[in-house]
């Protein structure tokens, strides 16, 4: 499938069957049918929505995907989408993460996050 419009992201180039986490799980059938079945726009909006009640101090992945009640693969695969695509920006802060892990980067909405959170009002 070619490059197409993606009503989220208007005149940006989006391809539904990109894989931000290809290299991760390295190419799964299960892993491929997922990201060809999942409705990335509606998952990047939630996320959108959310960092922006966050303000300034952002949110990290963990976070989101606590307080929206995302699935950490999807909530982490988004955010990772959303931060390529110039939408969400770290601000270099780090937090910790509920598991306690290494300190996850925090993210605030770029202006094109605050476009597209306007145009989806």
């Amino acid at each position: 499938m070619g490059r197409m419009k993606d009503s989220l992201f208007g005149d940006e180039p989006y391809d539904p069957n990109d894989d931000i986490t290809r290299n991760y799980h390295g190419g799964h059938p299960l892993s491929e049918i997922a990201n060809q079945t999942t409705n990335k726009s509606r998952d990047a909006l939630r996320i959108i929505r959310y960092v922006a009640t966050c303000g300034a101090r952002g949110s990290t992945s963990d976070q989101c995907e606590e307080a929206i009640g995302m699935q950490h693969q999807t909530c982490s695969a988004r955010f990772s989408d959303l931060k390529k695509a110039g939408v969400l920006l770290l601000n270099g802060e780090r937090r910790q993460t509920r598991r306690g892990r290494s300190p996850a980067g925090v993210c605030v909405l770029s202006q094109l996050g605050l476009r597209i959170l306007a145009r989806t009002q």
